[in-house]
């Protein structure tokens, strides 16, 4: 007996472990983290001080960027250099169209927080 007699293209039998298996394709993000970035914790009293950029043409980049810098030395965390502590922490800071800016950069093209401002 077939479970689908009118259906010349029938569902396919899937089994549990397929139905749990992920199909996602990864694409790497733009941002390659510093080697020691598993060391560099980013604590939540940090990140709630974080002001957001959205992309919004009202909105100062520069002014992000100065605010965003005053915070990262005020909380930099010892033997972590300034440089890799902004590049792991800059992403947090991003939102809406400034977040999907940050998405649509090529994989792997930023290494240092030098190449993220200047893309910025």
């Amino acid at each position: 007996m077939q479970r689908y007699p009118n259906n010349p293209n029938p569902p396919q039998e899937l089994t549990l472990r397929k139905m749990m298996e992920t199909d996602v394709t990864y694409t790497p993000l733009a941002i390659v983290y510093p080697s020691n970035y598993q060391g560099i914790e980013l604590k939540s009293s940090f990140i709630h001080q974080l002001t957001k950029f959205h992309g919004l043409d009202r909105e100062d980049p520069q002014k992000h960027l100065k605010s965003f810098r005053m915070i990262c030395v005020s909380m930099l965390p010892e033997h972590v250099t300034l440089d890799d502590f902004k590049l792991t922490a800059f992403p947090l800071t991003l939102e809406d169209k400034a977040r999907e800016w940050l998405f649509n950069l090529p994989p792997r093209s930023i290494h240092i927080y030098e190449e993220l401002l200047k893309a910025f």
